[in-house]
């Protein structure tokens, strides 16, 4: 989850970037550092939610299984 959560937080990351910068007239400095808070905010978000979300139990069966051989 870890890459598709990076990806998507640069995706976001330039969507906001770019919306600051052209419609509310940031800086090209504050355009950037929307783009780096954004998208860590985004991508740790989805890694939360992903660590706080219970496993399967058909995962956990199988983590056990291969664990035991």
């Amino acid at each position: 989850m870890a890459p598709i959560a990076l990806v998507l937080g640069g995706f976001f990351g330039t969507f906001s970037a770019l919306i600051g910068w052209v419609v509310f007239g940031l800086s090209l400095w504050g355009a950037v550092q929307l783009y780096f808070v954004t998208g860590l905010a985004v991508a740790a978000a989805l890694i939360v939610l992903t660590l706080l979300r219970p496993r399967k139990a058909e995962t956990r069966s199988k983590t056990r299984a291969l664990q035991q051989a």
